[in-house]
């Protein structure tokens, strides 16, 4: 053979949770006495995959999960020209995706700890690992730090065990935290170096008779690592493994009778939910007033953090007051791949109002999220590209597809694949985990047997993403198949008014 070669780098080094799509190139030879047979291909690997697929045509669609990471693959692909064959090779080292770490609420928050009793909840529950099956259970880690002076010099963050901040009995390893307000306050009191047991809240002095005085630099830091269940406990704290990932919020504390802010996962609302045919961005909440006090008497204010240089809390662009406790903004207000952040203070009646809320004066918790245009850069490939209608196997290959965060947690990806037929769209499956589908197909157009076939690429936030390309393919009738092969797979003989029955019935 002449030219023969895989397309791209000669090391590859994909996600074992991804498809992966080998395009060979190759050439007859035209030199004197070379064979006038066409050429032949095939796939082999060393060492074998998983799990078998067909390896014998020029182009090798390797299914997600064929591959162990952590193992090196050499994918040789071999052309063959009468007696001779010739040989290009591409090294694949596939690698475990990192699992989700997701802390429900924001980044940052502030903890009214005017009461020893109270409990504050991290919860961690939301994070996972991928799977075959999807989203699969992670271990848990919890790593505590707090803020600390040596004189008046900040020493920065010094670690703290978990177990000392908690609620007494409750788990460090499981997948939320309970934060006692007591312990907090004993920790507290160890930021400055000397041994006063007063505490040093973050904010809110001069505002309150309570004992304790403030320093803005007094915070807490409380993060969770979040590794695969599969993975040993070394893997899981060695940060160079990759198996692991770590998300964390910073704790301000108060001494004011305050109410507890968090915030839920922002929601994406698609445009089929929507009265004006936009898509809508909803960041809810909880608020828990103070013991003795009414919900009905909290009062809300939703304010942007950043950037300074885009504002997204403008009348055009919200579907919600800025005084409740959800705020609804139009998607097409934030510009892709730009972090916001969003700030919900919260106060009771009668102690100035919302509007007037400052860091000092009022409970909040901010959020911070990119916004999701959806899955893409993804391509959308059909083999093979021409076949007959409800006997050739079609199988339809979504490839490379990622989605930006909107937030971080929009994984697993959903593929959905169908076709155009007369004019109407069909649907072949709805939300697959699976990137490859395989099927029949009726036939394609009458004139020119060409079918137009689609793809949808959802998100776990409802963005969804289009190829910027949709194929076609040459969908023939059965009734040009060679006699020996005009049987359907169901055992039905096709003519040529079979088929259009059989077509008819499949769509």
């Amino acid at each position: 053979p002449g030219a023969l070669g895989v397309r791209g780098e000669a090391a590859l080094a994909p996600y074992s949770s991804d498809s992966v799509k080998l395009q060979g190139y190759a050439a007859r030879s035209q030199c004197a006495g070379a064979s006038p047979a066409s050429l032949s291909f095939r796939w082999t690997f060393a060492p074998q995959p998983l799990v078998s697929f067909s390896a014998n045509s020029r182009s090798l669609s390797i299914p997600a999960y064929a591959l162990q990471p952590g193992v090196s693959y050499v994918a040789t692909l071999s052309a063959t020209q009468g007696g001779f064959t010739s040989n290009a090779s591409v090294l694949l080292s596939p690698q475990l995706r990192p699992p989700v770490a997701y802390l429900v609420g924001g980044s940052s928050r502030l903890l009214p700890l005017y009461d020893p009793a109270l409990v504050f909840t991290l919860d961690a529950s939301r994070s996972f690992a991928f799977g075959q099956s999807g989203r699969v259970s992670v271990r848990y880690r919890w790593v505590c730090r707090r803020a600390m002076l040596v004189g008046d010099v900040p020493v920065g963050m010094q670690p703290v065990d978990c177990g000392l901040l908690v609620r007494p009995g409750s788990p460090v390893n499981a997948s939320t935290l309970s934060l006692q307000a007591s312990a907090l306050l004993h920790q507290s009191s160890l930021f400055y170096d000397m041994r006063d047991n007063v505490p040093t809240f973050t904010v809110g002095c001069g505002l309150t008779n309570a004992t304790g005085r403030c320093n803005p630099l007094a915070t807490f830091r409380v993060e969770v690592e979040v590794c695969g269940v599969d993975q040993t406990v070394a893997a899981c704290q060695d940060p160079n493994a990759g198996v692991s990932s770590r998300v964390g919020v910073t704790l301000s504390t108060s001494p004011l009778r305050l109410p507890q802010v968090s915030l839920k996962r922002p929601k994406a609302v698609p445009v089929s939910s929507t009265r004006n045919g936009q898509s809508n961005v909803a960041l809810l909440s909880t608020v828990t007033p103070p013991a003795g006090a009414s919900s009905s008497s909290v009062q809300y204010s939703w304010v942007q953090v950043s950037p300074p240089d885009h504002t997204i809390l403008l009348r055009s662009n919200l579907r919600s007051t800025t005084t409740g406790s959800f705020i609804v903004i139009r998607a097409a207000a934030f510009v892709p791949q730009r972090v916001y952040t969003i700030r919900l203070y919260a106060t009771m009646a009668g102690t100035g109002g919302a509007d007037q809320c400052t860091p000092q004066r009022c409970a909040w918790m901010d959020t911070t999220l990119t916004f999701s245009v959806g899955p893409r850069s993804g391509r959308f490939e059909v083999t093979p590209t021409v076949g007959y209608a409800l006997y050739t196997d079609f199988v339809f290959h979504a490839l490379e597809w990622v989605s930006p965060t909107m937030p971080d947690d929009n994984y697993p990806l959903t593929y959905s694949f169908g076709f155009q037929y007369n004019s109407r769209f069909y649907s072949l499956n709805m939300g697959s985990l699976s990137a490859n589908f395989t099927t029949k197909l009726p036939r394609g157009d009458v004139n020119s047997s060409m079918l137009l076939v689609k793809l949808v690429v959802q998100d776990a936030t409802q963005a969804v993403g289009n190829p910027t390309s949709l194929p076609y393919i040459d969908v023939r009738s059965p009734s040009l198949l060679p006699s020996s092969g005009r049987r359907w797979g169901g055992g039905l003989e096709l003519t040529a008014g079979g088929a259009d029955e059989a077509e008819a019935a499949a769509a």
